[in-house]
């Protein structure tokens, strides 16, 4: 059993530190960049840069039908749902080969918040790209940047890796030492 195999994380780039977001800031997140190295391995992803709506851009909303929503600027009502589809799929298809084992997103996006995008009238629904990582990776964690600074979520989530990588014949070394360095980061 490989002992030395750190854990995988799909991570919104906005929270890695990247200038991506609409307004070409970040929502960086301090603890994914302090982490000692070897802890986990992080492979960005955005989406709306993916699929070419560059930065800064318009502030976009998820409108019209809730289960087959479109993605629009806020102020040309432009629709770039083709776009990001497209790009979605490019996306999760090179994710395929080398398959993170946690979903780490950025709450409230149109893509990548999980559980707490607005939809026209519906709020806490994920975004196109969350929900199209759900199709793709079922059972395959997928969390906001607030739920592993909260213990009882945290251990839920281990849980499932824990589980997931004694399937996957996978040591949970480098998992018990993640778990570790994140109760001492935010307690629990």
């Amino acid at each position: 059993m490989p002992s030395h195999v750190p854990v995988h994380f799909g991570v919104s780039a906005c929270l890695l530190g990247a200038r991506v977001r609409y307004d070409a800031r970040d929502k960086r997140q301090d603890w994914l960049l302090d982490a000692p190295a070897g802890l986990f391995r992080a492979t960005p992803v955005c989406p709306e840069v993916d699929a070419g709506l560059g930065t800064p851009r318009e502030p976009m909303t998820l409108v019209g039908d809730p289960t087959a929503p479109r993605l629009v600027g806020n102020d040309s009502g432009a629709d770039h749902t083709a776009a990001l589809a497209s790009a979605i799929e490019a996306r999760l298809r090179a994710f395929a080969i080398d398959p993170p084992e946690l979903w780490l997103l950025k709450a409230k996006s149109p893509s990548c918040g999980v559980g707490t995008t607005p939809r026209g009238a519906l709020t806490g629904q994920d975004g196109l790209f969350a929900e199209a990582v759900a199709r793709c990776f079922p059972g395959v964690p997928r969390v906001d940047e607030a739920t592993l600074s909260n213990f009882r979520e945290r251990s839920r989530i281990f849980g499932i890796l824990r589980a997931r990588r004694c399937e996957a014949d996978l040591a949970c070394t480098p998992l018990d030492a993640l778990e570790t360095w994140l109760a001492l980061r935010f307690g629990g």
